[in-house]
């Protein structure tokens, strides 16, 4: 049996070096889509636990982006590692992605901007088909600016830790036109 590196920050996990230490009993085995991706994006890669969680479930052709202020210790590697800020990489995307997971802390506090409209619209804008959202020590009324561009689609919790996905209002906003 491997025993896992934990990383912490004041006092609340972060990332384990084995992914699927406890599994299903943390925020990582919640964030993983309910269906395969081809394209991932986590801002607040950390690890890489959720993306490595996805790889085991749906084992092939996901295309994973990783944004984090910090590159990973010992964790797996994306396709594609950005050392940086992930509210102005978001803002200067140009790619959509199909599965955006927004999993950012700093240690039981999730950034301001997260919650800000100019981050909302362009969250909106590079979400192909679902949005995954650490709310960890956050209620679900947090997001309600959320409801501007999706839909909720399901919310999980376990433990203290709770997640919630949503779907882009573009979708059914399409299928409208296509049916019309």
């Amino acid at each position: 049996m491997t025993t896992a590196e934990v990383i912490t920050e004041n006092g609340v996990i972060q990332s384990f070096s084995v992914p699927e230490e406890l599994f299903g009993y943390t925020v990582h085995a919640l964030l993983v889509p309910p269906y395969p991706m081809e394209t991932v994006l986590v801002l607040g890669y950390g690890e890489g636990n959720v993306t490595a969680l996805m790889e085991k479930i749906w084992p092939v052709g996901i295309d994973i982006v990783g944004v984090d202020l910090r590159e990973p210790k010992f964790g797996r590697m994306p396709d594609a590692f950005i050392k940086g800020d992930a509210e102005e990489f978001v803002k200067n995307s140009e790619r959509v992605y199909d599965f955006v997971c927004i999993d950012l802390y700093q240690g039981k506090r999730i950034p301001a901007f997260v919650f800000s409209e100019s981050f909302v619209d362009n969250v909106a804008r590079i979400t192909g088909k679902l949005l995954a959202i650490n709310l960890t020590f956050y209620g679900w009324n947090d997001v309600k600016l959320y409801g501007k561009h999706f839909y909720p689609d399901a919310c999980k919790t376990v433990n203290n830790d709770r997640c919630m996905f949503m779907v882009p209002k573009k979708l059914f906003e399409e299928r409208e036109k296509i049916t019309q």
